[in-house]
């Protein structure tokens, strides 16, 4: 992606030196696990599984997952149940 259409601020807070910074919170765990914690802002996370078994790729080095699973909680903060 090179920026979102005719809105540079958008674009400027977005990506940082050709890295696109998608908001999404996580982690990796001693195991190499992956957990997504959540968002820096209001958009919603869609097909993080698919997401990661097809294109997560750490550092540059060909992808070891097997398996993902997103599983939702409730949410109270959010509203989502």
């Amino acid at each position: 992606m090179k920026g979102y259409f005719k809105d540079l601020k958008a674009t400027a807070k977005k990506i940082k030196e050709g890295w696109y910074y998608t908001g999404d919170l996580g982690r990796l765990d001693e195991d190499g696990y992956l957990y997504v914690l959540g968002r820096t802002d209001d958009m919603v996370i869609t097909e993080v599984s698919m997401f990661i078994l097809q294109r997560w790729r750490p550092f540059g080095q060909p992808s070891k997952v097997q398996e993902a699973a997103v599983v939702g909680i409730p949410d109270s903060r959010r509203g989502r149940s």
